[in-house]
């Protein structure tokens, strides 16, 4: 049988890799926090050696100690003065501390699969230059989707939604099929996807609890979608369609599981 794994606190841990760096000594860790991905997954392994001083931009993985004494890994990205700026590959936000709180830095990362990552040598710095590239796409990326984005274009999309569904549109030949589907019902899944993401503030902002947050969600955006669809039975130059209603209701479902997936692992700021 089997022994059960001794978990110690961070503190302990620390404490001793603290005491094998001062004493010139390697140390191997396992990472267990994604904040390094994809250079360095949770379950990777990484040999640190103590600092010498020496820092080199977007290459250096080092090991640092913050004011209120937790241990942090991630890459440097800047110097100003005695004070190094650090960021992991996975985070928007970054941390800046004293040169003298930094206390080792990475030379080796072994991958789960037998890759392996060297300071210095090519497969770093291949792997080091596709992690920033990701950082940058993440960063691009939540600018655009970020809070102040939606709280501008919301107002704009349900402006542009409800004019798409309630004018005359009989000069747009959407009759014909794509991959067996009609092209209208397309078009209404289509512009249908972002109603949840535009309606996610204010529906997860009221909400106490995620779960039941997102289940209010989708109800709204169903909503939003019944509505549009069912104002067109009082127009007279428009026509109620329940295929248009089934679209819309698709497209709202699957903006609304990629909200969730998103928000599940906190990808999405609100």
């Amino acid at each position: 049988m089997k022994d059960a794994p001794i978990i110690l606190p961070n503190e302990i841990v620390f404490a001793e890799v603290e005491d094998r760096l001062a004493r010139g000594e390697h140390v191997t860790m396992k990472l267990q926090g994604i904040s390094m991905k994809p250079f360095i997954n949770p379950g990777d392994s990484f040999t640190l050696i103590p600092f010498d001083g020496k820092l080199q931009e977007n290459q250096d993985v080092v090991l640092f100690r913050l004011p209120n004494g937790f241990h942090i890994l991630h890459r440097v990205v800047g110097r100003v003065g005695d004070r190094v700026r650090m960021r992991g590959d996975n985070t928007l936000t970054g941390e800046e501390v004293p040169v003298q709180n930094i206390l080792a830095k990475v030379v080796e990362i072994k991958k789960p699969g037998g890759v392996v990552y060297s300071y210095g040598e090519e497969t770093w710095t291949k792997a080091s230059a596709h992690s920033l590239k990701m950082q940058k796409y993440r960063s691009s990326l939540h600018s655009l989707l970020g809070y102040r984005s939606r709280r501008i274009l919301s107002p704009l999309y349900f402006v542009c939604l409800a004019l798409l569904m309630w004018l005359p549109m009989g000069f747009v030949p959407l009759d014909n099929f794509v991959f067996g589907i009609r092209m209208d019902h397309l078009v209404h899944a289509s512009v249908y996807i972002p109603c949840s993401f535009f309606l996610m503030d204010w529906v997860l902002n009221s909400s106490k609890y995620l779960r039941k947050g997102l289940l209010q969600l989708w109800l709204v955006g169903v909503g939003v979608s019944i509505l549009t669809e069912g104002v067109q039975y009082l127009l007279p130059y428009r026509a109620f369609d329940v295929n248009d209603l089934c679209a819309n209701s698709i497209g709202v479902t699957l903006g609304w599981a990629i909200i969730g997936y998103h928000k599940s692992r906190r990808k999405f700021q609100s």
